[in-house]
């Protein structure tokens, strides 16, 4: 088997939207004390979305944009996370530096990150959600990317039993929000200083909706203690972000050339110079966490 096609299949279930089917909401508070199978009953009723991190950097235009290679976690560093947080953080780490490598286009490096994601997967115990005739079907795709992209769904369902049956979707929750911390860093350091008009700075003001979600996915294992204590590390940056305030904009519908809706308007959070520089420490501090330990 071409290790390549492992490493592609990891990185594409990894970067997949977590979601399950929504009937109704609920609020971090209202899963409090929830265990086995009562978490698996009412996770069916909540809808979780939040975007990977490659969703978060890929409305980033780069054409003005400089490439830095320093700004990513190390590879070498995989080795050094020995505790499962650690590698399930740093898992979600590197898969949004793979996201910013993919944004520059920059494959030749994009390949040791592979590696690492593979490693630290291996680690996890996460393989074994994966069978020979996908992987198989990977290996003959790879330079489909629609069939991949197929493919890496089927996978994710796949992924996403094993995780469940295996009592392990905290895996997923502390994963989810490494890569989170990451791809917001990334954005910083991508904006620049602030300015009212830089759309990235009015996208790292909405991404307080994504931590929201991260965070309410999460409280459903935050009897385990590795989430919860994941959990505590974003206070600082949920913080700030709490101190946004909400600007309602007329909604305006319309469609495009394909017909696709576009709805523009809603609510849009307002983010001072003051939040900005505060959130951007609050990263910055929380980044340094995860990736040294």
């Amino acid at each position: 088997m071409n290790k390549l096609a492992v490493f592609i299949v990891l990185i594409l279930l990894v970067t997949a939207c977590k979601q399950v089917d929504n009937k109704k909401s609920t609020t971090a508070s209202d899963t409090t004390g929830w265990s086995g199978s009562a978490v698996t009953e009412q996770l069916r009723d909540v809808y979780h979305r939040f975007p990977t991190p490659e969703e978060m950097l890929a409305i980033i235009d780069v054409k003005n944009l400089v490439y830095n290679p320093y700004l990513m976690n190390n590879p070498d560093k995989g080795k050094q996370y020995f505790d499962s947080r650690a590698q399930a953080l740093n898992l979600g780490v590197y898969v949004a530096d793979l996201a910013y490598l993919s944004l520059f286009e920059q494959h030749n490096e994009a390949i040791r990150y592979f590696e690492v994601i593979y490693e630290l997967s291996d680690k996890l115990r996460i393989s074994s959600a994966f069978d020979r005739a996908l992987l198989g079907r990977i290996q003959d795709n790879l330079t489909n990317s629609d069939s991949l992209k197929v493919i890496s769904e089927e996978a994710f369902v796949s992924l996403s039993d094993y995780l469940e049956s295996n009592d392990n979707e905290k895996v997923f929750a502390i994963l989810s929000i490494g890569g989170f911390v990451e791809a917001l860093y990334l954005s910083f350091s991508l904006a620049g200083d602030f300015h009212p008009d830089n759309p990235i700075v009015q996208q790292i003001a909405d991404q307080k909706f994504v931590l929201e979600n991260i965070l309410e996915y999460s409280a459903l294992y935050s009897d385990d203690k590795n989430v919860s204590i994941t959990m505590e590390e974003l206070a600082a940056i949920r913080s700030v972000y709490n101190e946004l305030i909400t600007e309602k904009i007329e909604t305006k519908v319309s469609r495009d050339n394909s017909g696709k809706l576009i709805i523009a308007g809603g609510d849009k959070l307002k983010m001072s110079e003051e939040q900005y520089n505060r959130l951007k420490a609050a990263t910055l501090n929380t980044r340094k966490k995860i990736t040294q330990k």
